[in-house]
């Protein structure tokens, strides 16, 4: 390998997954390969000295500087010491995929810190590996080390004090992904107060495990969501409902995907205004996947097709939804939408002839649909 990479000085990039790559190697890719941009050597064999070789810094090997994107996750003999030293070495780089990154920047910002120097910026647009939550002592720092982060995945009830401050300065976030564990910091206190600051430049909200997620709150603070994921929810609110105009949230929204787990009585109801509130609002959706939600009826469903056609649709998935009906599906199918897969798992009220009846319907149309049922 070390060979056929001694004639390739002008690669850009490099993709070395599951390989037997060595320390060698990555001493050949550092010595040659300068132009390198992109390199991808998880799962292999390399420890943090193969790193050295790569970033330079040692040996008088200049390395592979220009790098932007490096994975060296699942390696197990790659230490927080070989990630400090790509981080030193790598100025261009804005992603680092290993476990230890961010223990990583908070060693360097204490290092720093001891030895009376500005914190470094670095250019890292991810605060997380693997969707792995990020610590708090980086969290505390992050907006120093990392203040071009684009995504980072955190836990609802460090949403307070201090480290809520620092998260909220991160300017550029476009992916957000929050789990609550507990309800210690409410939805209205800890990420509503995020959202406020930095709602509006994201892209991406991912919420697991909540409670008392208001989507009106949502939909106001983050005119420019394009993929809304609320996985595990217990429950919903709506504050001010009658003040808002549904139709005017989640205009850009491309993809909903909504998963409920046990609900409590008191709560019940919210839930399908809620999930109405942003089906009728996402005229530019184009993905919906809904999960045991009780209260998604043929009525409500009509009600939502009355304000949306729904005419981006590409993807309908109802899962575990026992209080929908065939019929409204044929209504979805007669839309000027443009359907190309349907997925009807484990409800109920749709049945083997419903599915026999939209089949026919799709070969006398000519419609390029696939759908699913069971």
């Amino acid at each position: 390998m070390s060979m056929a990479l001694s004639y390739l000085p002008k690669l850009v990039y490099l993709n070395l997954y599951s390989t037997n790559c060595t320390d060698e190697v990555l001493g050949t890719i550092g010595a040659i390969c300068v132009q390198l941009r992109d390199l991808n050597i998880c799962k292999t064999h390399i420890t943090d000295k193969g790193i050295i070789s790569l970033c330079g810094g040692g040996d008088g090997i200049h390395g592979c500087r220009k790098l932007v994107s490096l994975d060296v996750s699942f390696n197990p003999r790659i230490t927080i010491k070989g990630v400090k030293h790509a981080l030193r070495q790598l100025p261009n780089l804005r992603q680092l995929l290993h476990n230890d990154v961010c223990d990583a920047l908070v060693v360097l910002h204490k290092e720093a810190f001891k030895e009376g120097k500005a914190t470094t910026p670095y250019q890292l647009r991810s605060g997380t590996v693997n969707d792995f939550v990020v610590p708090v002592s980086f969290l505390e720092i992050v907006d120093l080390v990392c203040p071009n982060l684009e995504y980072i995945f955190v836990l609802n009830e460090n949403l307070e004090g201090e480290v809520l401050q620092h998260i909220s300065r991160l300017a550029r976030l476009r992916n957000l992904s929050v789990s609550c564990t507990d309800s210690v910091v409410p939805f209205s206190e800890g990420l509503m107060s995020l959202l406020a600051s930095v709602g509006r430049g994201l892209e991406t909200l991912t919420l697991y495990g909540y409670d008392d997620i208001d989507v009106i709150a949502i939909g106001q603070s983050c005119p420019n969501l394009k993929t809304l994921t609320l996985e595990s929810c217990h429950g919903f609110k709506l504050e001010h409902a009658q003040t808002v105009i549904p139709t005017a949230l989640f205009g850009n929204l491309k993809s909903l995907r909504l998963g409920v787990e046990i609900i409590s009585n008191t709560l019940e109801a919210t839930l399908p205004n809620s999930l109405k509130i942003v089906l009728e609002g996402g005229h530019q959706i184009e993905n919906i996947e809904i999960t045991n939600v009780e209260g998604f009826t043929d009525e409500l469903f009509r009600q939502v097709l009355n304000q949306n056609s729904f005419h981006k649709l590409r993807e309908f998935a109802l899962i575990d939804c026992n209080n929908i009906t065939g019929s409204s599906m044929f209504e979805l199918l007669e839309g000027k939408n443009n359907l190309q897969r349907l997925v009807l798992l484990n409800c109920k009220e749709v049945m083997r002839r419903d599915y026999d009846q939209m089949m026919k319907v799709v070969a006398r149309e000519h419609f390029q649909l696939d759908i699913t049922w069971t």
